[in-house]
């Protein structure tokens, strides 16, 4: 526990990917030279302008790790000299939203229906950039949106 006060003098905020959309065109090649080396390849891929704009135009849940598996699966899927935009497929993972549900002894409607409810603004949250994104994916107005946070007891 020492050590982390120690080293928490100044705390430092990394933010999400998805904040900083610029860096990937410095990000890109880096990932891919580091890739050449662990698949055994001669030298890395070019990128194409279509495939940083479809790379830019995602949410990136996963951040750098996310991006490096989807180069490192676009590079070994296609093996090409150059890196297209349609190569990738990132719509599909960012449109999919999965909802499991346990049955707990005890576990009521209301209970239910609120930790879906707080999941699902989360989520929303997660993939926006913005209160207002956000609220636009759930259907909702600003001030709804605004007023789900409150009840749910959730910080954007």
């Amino acid at each position: 526990m020492d050590l982390f006060y120690r080293i928490n003098v100044f705390p430092i905020r990394m933010p999400p990917l998805r904040e900083r959309l610029e860096d990937l065109p410095l990000l890109v090649p880096e990932l891919l030279d580091r890739l050449v080396g662990q698949l055994g390849l001669t030298e890395p891929p070019g990128v194409s302008t279509g495939f940083m704009q479809a790379l830019a135009a995602y949410n990136w849940p996963g951040n750098i790790r996310e991006l490096r598996n989807v180069l490192e699966r676009t590079v070994m899927v296609h093996g090409a000299a150059e890196l297209r935009a349609s190569m990738v497929d990132l719509k599909q993972n960012q449109s999919d939203w999965q909802l499991v549900l346990k049955f707990c002894p005890g576990l009521n409607l209301h209970t239910l229906t609120r930790d879906v409810a707080r999941d699902f603004v989360r989520e929303a949250l997660r993939r926006s950039r913005t209160k207002k994104e956000a609220a636009e994916i759930l259907g909702l107005s600003r001030h709804a949106f605004t007023y789900q946070l409150k009840i749910l007891d959730l910080k954007a």
